[in-house]
């Protein structure tokens, strides 16, 4: 019998029987929902299409979402090498999001467009990455082409001239011929279903008895429903964290930035110790007492907080 041999399988043996026991208690510890780093996902992308000598990606920066959170995010900038087509510029941000579900375009500036091609010149994108769930500048986008079409079915010519894109705000620079500019961007606004008009910033000239406008034009988008559910749920949550047990929170609503609640709870003293925990957890100079009585389980009183981001 080689005791070399009877070693070296003893070894193996001991080591095999390690890892079994180590790698699932290494993979609990990882948490499945970790949101990606979103320089390694540009990085990735812009190597398979090979164009990153054509742009340079910024280290990841982390801070924070406002919601108790981390939102991780890589800025990229695009050199001045070559133009890009626009559905190339497209498939390039979709790409960048299918490297994992917590990653999303946060903005693109697309630049400036070639006169009479459909080459752009984009200047920077942000990508970033959270546990929360956010819209993407692609949805934005999307949202935008459909108000263009809209618009182009009332004008006799139209080029949009510079483009740039967040996932709650599109701005471009346009020229069209058209002869009611109100009406026209008030039907766009409601087909992208802005928040408020889409606004004019330029003036116009008149040309053939028509208006040959050079605009400068901007939309603001509202939240989506999964942006104000996820925003909802974490501050009920630290509502509820802030106060403890002895004071209970009777109705909650959020209404935009403010968040307005109604407390209970045995006696003032209670009451008071629970808004001062709500001031420090929410971090503003003081909790807006709008009503105060008493009860047949003790004390209620109604108040809010202007949230913070």
């Amino acid at each position: 019998m080689d005791l070399g041999k009877t070693d070296t399988r003893l070894v193996v043996l001991a080591g095999a029987l390690v890892l079994s026991c180590v790698l699932p208690m290494w993979s609990q510890s990882v948490p499945v929902d970790a949101p990606a780093d979103p320089h390694i996902a540009v990085l990735k992308v812009v190597t398979n299409l090979k164009i990153v000598r054509n742009v340079k990606i910024g280290p990841t920066v982390k801070r924070p979402d406002g919601y108790g959170g981390r939102v991780f995010s890589t800025g990229v900038t695009f050199l001045e090498r070559a133009g890009y087509k626009y559905s190339d510029l497209k498939r390039l941000l979709r790409t960048i999001e299918q490297e994992g579900k917590s990653i999303r375009v946060a903005s693109i500036n697309l630049g400036k467009r070639d006169p009479g091609t459909d080459w752009w010149r984009p200047r920077s994108m942000v990508v970033t990455s959270s546990s929360a769930p956010v819209a993407s500048a692609i949805a934005t986008l999307h949202s935008f082409e459909q108000g263009l079409e809209a618009m182009k079915k009332s004008c006799d010519s139209l080029e949009v001239n510079r483009l740039d894109v967040s996932r709650k705000r599109v701005k471009w620079d346009m020229s069209l011929e058209i002869e009611n500019v109100a009406d026209v961007c008030q039907s766009m606004s409601a087909t992208m279903k802005a928040k408020g008009c889409v606004r004019v910033t330029a003036g116009s000239q008149k040309t053939q008895g028509a208006l040959a406008i050079i605009a400068g034009c901007a939309a603001t988008f509202a939240d989506t429903a999964a942006e104000a559910l996820a925003r909802q749920e974490i501050w009920l949550t630290r509502l509820q964290n802030a106060l403890g047990e002895n004071v209970a929170p009777a109705k909650v609503e959020l209404d935009g930035g403010m968040l307005r609640f109604t407390l209970d709870a045995k006696n003032s003293d209670q009451l008071l110790t629970g808004l001062e925990s709500v001031r420090r957890a929410f971090r503003v100079p003081d909790c807006r007492l709008s009503g105060y009585e008493k009860t047949k389980e003790g004390v209620r009183c109604r108040a809010s907080v202007l949230l913070k981001r």
